[in-house]
């Protein structure tokens, strides 16, 4: 991004060499945003299952020790973490995340957490309907878990341990000083072109043209969530209400005053991706192929 280019959303300004901290909270477009980080930042598919198989790739590690694993050179470390992991790096570090609206996040991550069986809340989801989930679980996640992962924790690098029901407004504070001051990227998933155009800006990537991954294919055995429902959500995460709120004005103003032609911008970008789509989908499927039979290698043969 241009020195000179207000940026609204940020205190933060990347430097070349920062290492990129993607903390990607769940259910919000992250496996399509990982692929293209990938695409700018590597390693490629081949690499990383060299790495894989020579048992040196951070991917599968626990927390602590893939970051043990990590050097410079890496350039980037994408998961679900909360903020504070950068403290285990010893060298410059930037985060960028993605939000999104709370109730819409919580009901797509209950829908997507009770159909897929490798899902983290899998065994919490399964069994319960969605009310059932998100109030009567007690997971921290369901309560204000994107101000906790943002506000980060000084003993937990998953999410930040407050007891359930006992977030206060200091936890927001703590979480937009650390968006202000250690990210210099926050998209927004309702806003998902605009934020790639603005994310290229900010770090200079020529293409930010994408294939949706993970789209959810999901058949809902469940009712969907009615609109009380999901006022109810946003009263009982009433700080990422107010976090998303904030951060959804300050994106648009940065935009805005990035991209003073935005809304042709945006409409340029999306005649390109449309191209970009015809012939890098199928190579994505492709490889999606070649990436399941080179899992299943590595897993070897069934006992």
């Amino acid at each position: 991004m241009n020195k000179n280019t207000p940026n609204l959303l940020t205190m933060k300004q990347p430097a070349p060499s920062d290492f990129i901290l993607f903390l990607h909270l769940q259910k919000t477009a992250g496996m399509t945003l990982q692929e293209l980080l990938r695409r700018q930042y590597g390693p490629g598919l081949a690499k990383r299952s060299i790495r894989r198989l020579l048992k040196r790739s951070p991917e599968g590690l626990g927390m602590a020790e893939a970051l043990s694993a990590l050097s410079q050179k890496d350039k980037i470390f994408m998961g679900h973490f909360c903020f504070g992991v950068h403290r285990l790096l010893n060298f410059n570090t930037t985060y960028i995340t993605f939000l999104r609206d709370p109730a819409s996040r919580l009901i797509s991550l209950y829908n997507f957490s009770a159909n897929t069986p490798g899902a983290h809340y899998y065994k919490v989801a399964k069994d319960m309907t969605c009310e059932e989930f998100l109030f009567e679980s007690k997971l921290l996640e369901m309560d204000n878990g994107m101000t906790r992962f943002l506000a980060g924790d000084e003993e937990d690098l998953f999410i930040n341990r407050t007891p359930y029901g006992k977030c206060g407004h200091k936890m927001l504070e703590k979480a937009l000083s650390n968006l202000d001051n250690f990210f210099s990227f926050v998209g927004i998933q309702e806003e998902f072109d605009r934020s790639l155009l603005l994310l290229a800006e900010t770090f200079n990537w020529r293409n930010p043209c994408y294939v949706r991954l993970n789209t959810s294919r999901i058949t809902e055995s469940k009712p969907a969530a009615h609109e009380d429902l999901k006022i109810r959500i946003k009263e009982c995460n009433q700080l990422d209400s107010e976090l998303y709120a904030i951060c959804k004005e300050r994106f648009m103003d940065t935009y805005n005053s990035v991209f003073q032609d935005g809304d042709n911008a945006l409409e340029r970008f999306r005649m390109q991706n449309q191209k970009y789509q015809k012939w890098a989908k199928p190579l994505y499927q492709a490889r999606s192929t070649i990436a399941g039979l080179i899992k299943k290698t590595l897993k070897g043969p069934r006992a």
